[in-house]
């Protein structure tokens, strides 16, 4: 694999045109604090085209206006002044970027992505009332514009990296030996050289963080993001990434106070927005694809909780068509009907207790066997024993996960 030097890649990111001007003069307008939306409607007129967008934007079905909105002063009434703000700032922020020359996949994936981000960060805001949320849409639909970069630039070098991930090695990691600096630090490196506001620019060199800076310029919607990134993984809206420690998303969601439940109610309603999202920004490109349903299939849960609550990946589970049970350790020697799925997740402390199980279920002809488990540093966060078809994958699963097993377990 050609590795780029880093100057090359930044030379290529200082090439990209400066943000048009209506961006400032809306970002001025709308901060002021006696601007009404007739100032900001009169900004908008002054260019016609993203005025036109606007207007489109706006009788999307993403809004669900009752009736046909043709004029502007009307679409900022309708829409706010915040909210016409930051899809100024979005739609510009996207147009700014080249198209890549013929078809490219990866573009078309990250794409849907980063509009499912937006779309779930602006869920994540109104469930815990954070506003405006708004600007969480801006924030997720922008927060792997790096990434977008290097698509855009390096298609090849790119597609290189994902055939390289998931042995181990960090995707992050490996971007920095590929272009000398990660996503999140070119994404940073763009943002602000367009002049845009510092809690928007760190939320994007932040967002793959493991811990979160209260006191940080991005602290207020920098979990909202990092959570949303994890949700449109989870339906497989995106590239086959794993999600990282289970720690992170559980740390972003406890300082959001969202259950799990919660979060499996935002998941679901996620599914139906991002059609619209994408239709709002009239890029009809699916990408990979959304998790589809299922028909009902059973599926065994070995765990030492049984409390009733479920966890996010049994509503996952469930949501793919599984019909669940819950079994405890103790009870999974006994005789339990055979099922497509089994999944053990046992605490880490407890791997050789989880091994024991798994090789007794196999003993008494169960197939389709995972075991939940964060893999050791180094090795790949999907294993696959060929000799009993046990499978390991990460403690918080994705549909690429799902997929996964459908391609390695043993029938």
């Amino acid at each position: 694999m050609t590795i780029l030097s880093q100057e090359k890649f930044i030379e290529q990111i200082e090439s990209l045109p400066p943000l048009p001007a209506i961006v400032h003069r809306i970002l001025t307008v709308s901060e002021a604090p006696n601007s009404s939306a007739d100032d900001v409607a009169r900004v908008l007129s002054e260019d016609p085209a993203i005025a036109a967008k606007i207007l489109r934007v706006a009788n999307s079905p993403f809004y669900e206006m009752s009736r046909e909105v043709t004029q502007v002063s009307r679409a900022v009434v309708m829409l706010g002044s915040i909210a016409v703000r930051n899809l100024v700032l979005g739609i510009c922020a996207r147009d700014s970027m080249p198209h890549p020359a013929g078809h490219i996949p990866e573009h078309a994936t990250l794409w849907r992505h980063s509009i499912a981000v937006g779309a779930a960060s602006e869920l994540i805001a109104r469930e815990v009332g954070l506003r405006p949320p708004e600007e969480a849409f801006v924030a997720g639909l922008l927060h792997d514009i790096g990434q977008l970069a290097m698509v855009i630039f390096q298609p090849e070098a790119f597609r290189a990296l994902l055939e390289q991930q998931g042995h181990g090695v960090g995707f992050l990691t490996l971007e920095r030996e590929q272009f000398g600096l990660d996503h999140t630090e070119a994404g940073f490196m763009i943002l602000t050289r367009w002049g845009l506001p510092d809690p928007l620019c760190h939320i994007v060199r932040h967002h793959h963080e493991q811990e979160i800076d209260a006191d940080g310029p991005a602290a207020r919607f920098l979990p909202v993001v990092m959570l949303a990134d994890m949700f449109a993984q989870m339906l497989g809206i995106g590239f086959d990434l794993p999600l990282g420690r289970f720690q992170r998303a559980t740390m972003s969601a406890s300082l959001l106070g969202l259950t799990e439940s919660d979060q499996y109610r935002i998941i679901e309603r996620l599914e139906r927005r991002v059609d619209k999202a994408v239709r709002m920004l009239a890029d009809t490109d699916r990408g990979d694809g959304v998790a589809e349903s299922a028909v009902s299939k059973r599926a065994l849960w070995i765990s030492p909780d049984q409390t009733g609550t479920r966890c996010i990946n049994q509503l996952f589970l469930e949501h793919h068509g599984y019909e669940l049970r819950c079994v405890a350790p103790d009870h999974a020697a006994g005789d339990m009907p055979l099922a497509e799925l089994v999944v053990i997740n046992l605490p880490q402390e407890e791997r050789e207790s989880a091994n024991r199980i798994a090789a007794a279920l196999v003993q008494r002809g169960h197939h389709g066997i995972v075991l939940l488990t964060d893999p050791p540093a180094g090795e790949a966060a999907r294993q696959c024993d060929p000799e009993t078809g046990i499978c390991r994958i990460p403690p918080l699963f994705t549909a690429f996960d799902l997929t996964w097993l459908k391609e390695h377990m043993k029938p």
